[in-house]
């Protein structure tokens, strides 16, 4: 579905990513791991369109995209939940949800868009509770859970997540990532950033490890979990198996 063929990308004239390759198939879960300043944001936002890199190539479903604009980017299915849950604050709940859906609202029935509300609300019982309510109100958690919603609304094909985590107490983030679950149960694909090393190679299929802008590890989680020198960095384990 998704293929990073050897792109370099910089910010002014800092190097970040240093010829990244890295794949995701239909129906996966893939993470990025790494210390702050690997590149894995960067990765992520080179994907959606963000940042354009300077070398190198994107290809989804077969179609080169690394010189498309985010936009149509995400009308052709790659939706991005940026880090620090970006919704906006002044509008409702409702409001966000709806903004959520301009990508594919022109393309759906009446009746789509309703079930596509109905499944935002099943997943999120705590969003439908708080339709009528300004956005930047909700609690951290609430924020995530809305800003998921708003990336489901546009039906994504691949969904990619940036530190969906971030900031919030472990209660929140077990509820976060049991509705995460219930996604990858159903099939969608998913390309994590996830600061918890440990939970993200739990829940994923395949991880990269990322270094210094360059891929240092790639692999079945399980085997990475098992990794000695991944224990060591990304999981605190030093000289422990998991």
């Amino acid at each position: 579905m998704l293929e990073v063929k050897n792109i370099e990308t910089a910010y002014d004239q800092v190097r970040v990513l240093k010829g990244v390759s890295m794949s995701v198939k239909k129906g996966e879960v893939v993470t990025l791991i790494g210390n702050n300043g690997a590149g894995k944001t960067t990765l992520i936002n080179a994907i959606s369109g963000i940042l354009k890199p300077r070398a190198g190539s994107i290809e989804f479903e077969g179609k080169e995209i690394s010189k498309v604009a985010p936009h149509k980017i995400t009308r052709m299915g790659i939706v991005q939940v940026p880090e620090g849950r970006p919704i906006f604050g002044n509008y409702t709940v409702l409001q966000n949800l709806r903004m959520g859906s301009y990508p594919v609202y022109r393309k759906i029935s009446k009746d789509e868009l309703k079930n596509d509300f109905e499944f935002v609300y099943g997943l999120f019982p705590e969003v439908k509770d708080r339709l009528n309510q300004k956005a930047g109100s909700l609690s951290g958690g609430q924020q995530q859970m809305l800003a998921i919603g708003m990336a489901l609304m546009s039906h994504p094909i691949l969904l990619l997540l940036d530190e969906p985590s971030l900031g919030l107490a472990p209660i929140l983030v077990d509820r976060i990532f049991e509705t995460l679950e219930v996604l990858k149960q159903k099939g969608l694909t998913i390309l994590l950033v996830e600061q918890n090393a440990n939970l993200a190679l739990s829940f994923a299929d395949r991880g990269y490890v990322l270094d210094l802008g360059k891929v240092v590890m790639e692999g079945d989680c399980k085997v990475l979990k098992g990794s000695k020198e991944v224990r060591e960095a990304y999981l605190g384990l030093v000289g422990k198996a998991c």
